[in-house]
């Protein structure tokens, strides 16, 4: 899979002004099994995820997520959780992953609790990382 570099626009905490952020595009959607997992994603790196499911005829995004080191791995652990689908891209630290993943749950509902996702990312063990979109850990 090649890195799609994607400019977004990110609406910044309650209208306190707009970010842009250079992001790596997601994969396209692929079927939950460990088959299919461990033929599309091949490297061993940091990454991001959405798992998904279909709610009332329609594919909705219920969880995102990251791994700081094997998002393969990662993906694998949620198998027997009921979702049907996932997309994906690689990231170069963990600290790329986790605001990824901070983006990810804020944009896509977290905070009104449309996902799945019980709270807010933590930050990678033993960092003092800060979420790029609100002050959890201020």
């Amino acid at each position: 899979m090649t890195a799609r570099i994607t400019i977004f626009k990110v609406a910044v905490a309650a209208g306190k002004g707009v970010i842009y952020m250079a992001v790596k595009k997601m994969s396209e959607q692929y079927r939950l099994t460990p088959t299919m997992i461990k033929n599309i994603v091949t490297q061993k790196k940091p990454g991001n995820y959405r798992l998904g499911k279909l709610v009332n005829g329609q594919s909705r995004i219920k969880y995102v997520g990251r791994s700081d080191t094997d998002v393969a791995f990662r993906l694998l652990t949620h198998i027997s959780e009921g979702y049907s689908w996932f997309k994906f891209c690689y990231a170069d630290s963990a600290e790329e992953a986790f605001e990824r993943e901070c983006h990810e749950y804020h944009a896509n509902g977290g905070p009104e609790g449309k996902l799945d996702n019980v709270r807010h990312p933590d930050r990678p063990k033993g960092s003092n990382y800060k979420c790029p979109r609100c002050k959890i850990f201020d």
